[in-house]
Parts: structure tokens; C-alpha cells; sequence
């Protein structure tokens, strides 16, 4: 939750730290047993033997690319959700359980001063913007949040109307010039001033560039802040590795041959 005027690139969402194919799968595995995420060390043939099992969806033998997504996308709470305990000792200061709305402003409001922002104008739009996300969470519209509610605003993409209201500020904040899309530098400057675009964001930004105007639309914005582009390109690289017969689709044998592969996919990622 950066205003502007910080200089720091927030991470997309919560499949966004989860940066290489390995990383990921070792969370979809450990979140689908009820176990914390494990994302140190390499996974057995038999853990990807039986994770593939779990994503082929119409059971024919084989993964596709899609598989792989709705999976993960089924998923996407319970990972989120092992941050929950650190996340409510940091927010929830009456320590019981719950976070209120001022509780969730206060927390705002002091990212804020921490990172060196706008403590005026644009800090009241932010609290603004937190209210809603707020009461979008608010299932019950009792007021306070509960750790599954809270789940919602802290990881916007796990909740569709709290997503649309991340997506309307992102775009509010980003788009200089008001045509409702954006450039490459206005993409990644994030509000804080030119940015030297580094080769992995412009890699980044004209795959995300679906139709290749060399804008970014809400549509691809949404498929951003959602976490999909970083699962998705994680993803491709599983299939890359270990697509032996190259028909687009891994078996559970393949996966399984292709364990050291994946692993060594995390030499040129890092975890965020």
C-alpha cells in the first residue's frame, strides 16, 4: 500500500514473491496438504507425481497450461492466508483477533510516514481508497474484519470487487495524462518520477502487452494485479522444461524427470 512519492516497486499480489516456476509449485503443493509454504529445497518426483494429479483437471494423463492456472487460482487464499498471523500483529492493535476501520486506516497512515510520502492530500485519498476496499471485505457489513475478510484487502486479487478497486487506483495513480492506459514509464514509475526501466521490466511490460500497442489497458492491468502474469510465466517455464514430446501438455512422468530442471529454473529468480 505505497502512496506516491515512494521510490520503492511494490510486488504485484500474493503469487507475486512466488517469482520462479520452482517457487511456486513448492507452494501449491504445501497449500493444497494444509501445510505451510516450504519453499526451500528441491520436491521429489513423488511430491510432483502427486501435485500433477491434483492439477489435471479432466483427469485424461496430462497438464495443460490451463490446468496448471485454475489450480493455482483455486488456491490463491490459503496462500495468502499463511502471512495472516504477522499481518494482524501488525494492523489489529486492540489484539482481539479482528481489525476495524480505523485500526486499517491508523495501519495506512503510518506505512505512509514510514516510507516518507505525502502526508496530505494524497494521504486522504489513500484512506479514502482503504475504505472501500474495507467495506467491499466486509462481507457481513458488521464493521470490523474478520482474518478471513482481512485476507481480501491485504491480497486484493483474492476477492474480484476488492481487485476492481486496486485496479481503479492503480490506474488513477499511474496514468499521467488521463487516457486510460498506460505507457511502459508510467506502468513502472509508480507515481515517484522517472525510473530507468531495467531489461527484466521491459521484458515484462511487452509480454504483458497482449495486443501489442505498446500500452497497457485495464484488462492487462487486471491480469497484473491479479498475480495470473507472474503464476502464468512461472508456469510456461515448467511446461518448457519438462515438455518432453512438445505437445503442450506434462505428464505426471515428465514433471517428475524434470524435478532437477525445475529446480535450477530458480538460479535466475528471486524470491521477493
Amino acid at each position: 500500500m505505497l502512496l506516491p512519492g515512494s521510490r520503492t516497486r511494490p510486488p504485484p499480489a500474493a503469487m507475486r514473491r512466488l517469482s520462479s516456476a520452482h517457487s511456486v509449485l513448492m507452494a501449491l503443493a504445501w497449500a493444497q496438504a494444509g501445510k505451510a509454504d516450504k519453499s526451500v529445497g528441491g520436491m521429489t518426483a513423488e511430491q510432483l507425481r502427486a501435485l500433477h494429479s491434483r492439477m489435471d483437471r479432466d483427469r485424461d494423463g496430462k497438464v495443460s497450461l490451463q490446468e496448471m492456472l485454475h489450480f493455482s487460482e483455486g488456491l490463491q487464499r490459503e496462500l495468502a492466508a499463511k502471512d495472516l498471523d504477522a499481518i494482524l500483529e501488525a494492523v489489529d492493535t486492540s489484539r482481539d483477533g479482528r481489525v476495524t476501520l480505523e485500526e486499517h486506516l491508523a495501519d495506512a497512515h503510518n506505512q505512509a510516514e514510514a516510507g516518507g510520502g505525502d502526508l496530505g492530500r494524497a494521504l486522504e485519498a489513500k484512506k479514502a481508497i482503504e475504505r472501500e476496499k474495507f467495506q467491499a471485505a466486509d462481507a457481513n457489513g458488521d464493521g470490523v474484519l474478520e482474518p478471513d475478510e482481512l485476507i481480501s484487502v491485504v491480497f486484493p486479487e483474492t476477492h474480484a470487487a476488492v481487485l476492481e478497486i486496486r485496479l481503479r487506483e492503480q490506474m488513477s495513480l499511474k496514468d499521467k495524462n488521463g487516457d486510460g492506459k498506460l505507457d511502459a514509464q508510467e506502468f513502472w514509475e509508480d507515481g515517484a518520477g522517472a525510473l530507468a526501466m531495467t531489461h527484466e521490466e521491459r521484458a515484462d511490460f511487452a509480454a504483458l502487452d497482449k495486443d501489442g500497442d505498446g500500452f497497457i489497458g485495464e484488462d492487462e492491468l487486471r491480469t497484473w494485479e491479479s498475480g495470473r502474469f507472474h503464476t502464468e510465466e512461472a508456469m510456461r517455464k515448467v511446461i518448457e522444461v519438462a515438455d518432453r514430446d512438445k505437445d503442450a501438455h506434462v505428464t505426471a512422468e515428465e514433471l517428475a524427470v524434470a524435478a532437477a530442471e525445475i529446480e535450477d529454473i530458480d538460479a535466475s529468480f528471486h524470491l521477493s
